[in-house]
């Protein structure tokens, strides 16, 4: 099941009661998950209790992890991300999409990357962990769903 929305928990709930011949229908959800909207949390341990294959989507943000100044607003997650990835000598990238893995174990994470630099970019989240202090300060900074999707929202398709 492929969840997106402010209203992807609820989502996830339901689809968990449903049920054929008493067996559960879904055994694998596809969720938005990332440095702004953690609300997967609320209910990650649910599915990782009902063994439940996560695979991470939108971990990048659509590329909204990345500093820019039409997001001036995001300057506290920048910084700590920045530093992170000077820490690590890694990538920004690198450490949103190892800020997944450490929070959530996912079965996977797609990062959408469509070429060669962004892939080896991303492929150095291998190199490195946080610490449950670093995951705790990136947890601290995520945002309200519905302002994630609202913003999300208005994003150009290209």
């Amino acid at each position: 099941l492929s969840t997106s929305g402010d209203n992807q928990n609820e989502i996830i709930q339901k689809a968990l009661s449903v049920e054929i011949d008493k067996k559960a229908l879904f055994d694998s959800f596809q969720v938005t998950f990332n440095v702004f909207d953690q609300s997967l949390l609320k209910i990650s341990h649910l599915l990782q209790q009902e063994n439940k294959i996560l695979i991470v989507k939108e971990a990048l943000a659509n590329g909204r992890v990345f500093p820019n100044e039409d997001y001036s607003h995001y300057q506290t997650t920048y910084q700590l991300l920045e530093s992170l990835s000077s820490k690590y000598e890694t990538s920004i990238d690198a450490v949103a999409l190892r800020f997944c893995i450490d929070t959530i174990n996912p079965f996977m994470v797609l990062s959408g990357a469509s070429e060669k630099d962004h892939l080896r970019s991303n492929l150095k989240v291998n190199n490195f962990q946080l610490t449950l202090q670093e995951i705790n300060q990136i947890k601290n900074l995520a945002i309200n769903p519905i302002s994630y999707w609202k913003e999300r929202k208005q994003l150009p398709w290209v």
